[in-house]
């Protein structure tokens, strides 16, 4: 990959690489920045088949990070800094991550087991001192190039290792069937670097295309998203469905407004209305892509606009076969439905660690005509069209999308058994404004309190969202989290996720006892967040997500209280400080201050615990190991 990478920084080396905003770094500075990471990842001993930790905020340097563990001969692997702590330890022992390259702001936060870091900017002195030419690292096509975390259905994260020739060969894949041999596009770095969708974007500049690194806050908000878009007159957007449909709502394609001539769609299935209004959005074109990370991102694409009446998620690109197989892999005629199974030199080498799980899911390809070939069972539905194009028809396990991201529903179910306090628990997902949200019911133990008293059973409904936090990615947090007496069974003794009830209907908020803003901040915080949230109103307990509250709810909330209290927030901290008490008390009295208050709530309390003991850890020195 950085091979690639290195041709296109000599081809065009003034031509800019990455750009965020006002800042930019051309194709020879990245070239000579990722360069010279390499070479201190190289003296701390990064060779192939090491897995370096890369925990970073949005910066045109994140690139830097990604491009010079690559050309150490390391391998990649992204973790979110808005990731629980629980969570990043279990990445970081499970990869064996024993260097992170990361920056002071993260660092800083304790955040990071031990180990070495790199920051990208408190290090950039001993970094600007290193040779500017990449070592050669001696890496080859089958050596790991990068490992993707996703969600497990055995309660755990599981980690897809893919090696750099199925990555080298995607970027000739979407050259061929995407991007059609144009060159020097803005193409838009939408998705999180832990998320596979940020392959496909990142690896544009293996091709010599320009990235657009879309701000956090622009990404979470169509209505800002959009006014990026037309800023930055971008010529490939790339975006789940979810903010699709929110930038037609904004007016994307309505006036003369600009519009990008290509948009990528993929992480989850276009409803027919969206597809409708794509397949007639003037002066772009809409390709709908498929595919999962175990073979390298996308596998299928197809134009909108040359199937308009029907969605569908094309045919196989360059490289990748597609089988619909049944009983036995039995391949099925066409308009037969069966699993899709996916072959090709795309195909990941497997799950971190988990040599059954790989067995399981990454088999013998009976069709490849290769001793040795594989193939990857998707555990997703389809069947071939009679015009030859796949049509995707659901999933056959318990593996959901929301808002384009992927979730086992097992993994937050099993979360929430681990609880002492819960005899059971189920994950489903519900419909509420058109847009699926994530729901969890549990069963609490008999001897449990909130076995009968209401304040009792708002307290253990707390303890729960608190414990999931603590473990889980905001994304895998259900909005609600409600008691049942039982969860309901089909005849087969599986749970019957169609007879749970309604979430809303138990719970339209968390019932803690109300307490009312003492002062002008926690009024000011309370009264934005009624109005963000639609509620009639917000005790200085309340949390701004157990409210209901979404990433796009938090985009809202950030601006206007922006408008109200000034630029004294980052967004990061909205996630940081989720009561009106927690972030009245930041406000007044600074960030490295904890906020006092008469009566915090318990999960205030361990809240303010957990950072005060972040804090006291020993700050290590620039590039140092941690203790």
């Amino acid at each position: 990959l950085h091979d690639l990478f290195a041709e296109q920084a000599a081809r065009v080396p003034d031509r800019p690489a990455v750009v965020m905003g006002p800042r930019s770094l051309t194709f020879a500075e990245l070239d000579a920045l990722s360069g010279r990471v390499a070479q201190l990842l190289r003296g701390l001993g990064v060779r192939p088949e090491t897995r370096v930790g890369l925990c970073v905020e949005r910066s045109p340097e994140m690139l830097a990070g990604v491009l010079g563990i690559l050309r150490s001969g390391g391998v990649l692997v992204p973790v979110d800094p808005l990731y629980p702590a629980d969570r990043v330890a279990y990445v970081a022992a499970e990869a064996g991550i024993e260097t992170w390259v990361t920056q002071a702001s993260v660092r800083d936060r304790g955040l990071l087991p031990a180990g070495r870091t790199v920051c990208l900017d408190a290090d950039r002195e001993r970094i600007d001192a290193m040779p500017a030419a990449a070592p050669d690292p001696g890496t080859l096509p089958a050596h790991a190039a990068y490992v993707i975390y996703t969600s497990g259905s055995t309660g755990r994260p599981k980690g897809v290792v893919v090696q750099h020739g199925s990555a080298a060969n995607l970027v000739h894949a979407l050259d061929e069937a995407v991007y059609r041999g144009r060159d020097g596009l803005r193409v838009s770095l939408n998705a999180p670097l832990v998320f596979d969708g940020a392959v496909k974007q990142w690896v544009q500049l293996l091709r010599g295309h320009t990235l657009h690194v879309v701000p956090e806050p622009e990404r979470m908000s169509p209505e800002r998203m959009l006014a990026w878009v037309r800023a930055t007159g971008i010529d490939v957007l790339d975006c789940t469905p979810t903010l699709l449909k929110g930038l037609l709502a904004e007016g994307l394609g309505d006036g003369p407004g600009h519009v990008p001539g290509t948009i990528l769609s993929g992480g989850e299935a276009l409803d027919a209305g969206t597809w409708a209004r794509l397949a007639a959005l003037p002066g772009a074109e809409t390709v709908n892509v498929y595919g999962p990370t175990e073979c390298t991102v996308d596998a299928t694409a197809g134009s909108v606009r040359d199937h308009p009446h029907a969605p569908t998620i094309g045919r196989p690109i360059p490289g990748t076969r597609v089988y619909v197989l049944r009983d036995g892999y039995r391949a099925v005629p066409f308009g037969v439905a069966g699993e899709l199974c996916l072959a090709g030199p795309r195909v990941a080498r497997g799950y971190l660690g988990d040599p059954a799980r790989t067995a399981e899911k990454f088999v013998p390809d009976p069709y490849g005509g290769v001793p040795g070939a594989r193939m990857y069972r998707t555990g997703d539905q389809g069947r071939f069209a009679e015009g030859g194009e796949l049509e995707f028809l659901g999933r056959t396990d318990q593996q959901v999308k929301v808002r384009g991201v992927r979730i086992e529903l097992g993994e937050v179910e099993g979360v929430l058994r681990e609880h002492p306090r819960v005899a059971d628990a189920v994950a489903s997902v519900f419909e509420a404004e058109g847009e699926a949200q994530l729901a969890a019911w549990f069963v609490p133990r008999p001897d449990a309190p909130g076995s009968g008293d209401g304040g009792d059973e708002d307290a253990l409904q707390g303890e729960l969202r608190d414990w999931l936090r603590s473990r889980l990615p905001e994304f895998m947090v259900p909005a609600m989290v409600v008691p049942v007496a039982g969860v309901p069974l089909t005849r087969s003794g599986k749970a019957d996720r169609g007879a749970l009830p309604d979430p809303r209907e138990l719970q339209r908020k968390r019932r803690a006892a109300y307490v009312a803003p003492a002062s002008e901040v926690e009024d000011a915080i309370a009264r934005v967040w009624q109005e963000v949230l639609g509620v009639e109103r917000v005790g200085i307990h309340d949390n701004f997500f157990d409210l209901g509250g979404n990433s796009l709810l938090v985009v809202q909330a950030y601006e206007r209280l922006t408008e109200t209290v000034g630029e004294k927030l980052t967004l990061v901290e909205l996630f940081q400080y989720p009561t009106v008490t927690l972030l009245a008390g930041r406000l007044s009295a600074g960030a490295e201050t904890a906020p006092q208050a008469a009566a915090l709530t318990q999960a205030e309390a361990r809240a303010l615990k957990q950072r005060e003991a972040m804090q006291r850890q020993r700050r290590p020195s620039a590039g140092g190991t941690r203790g």
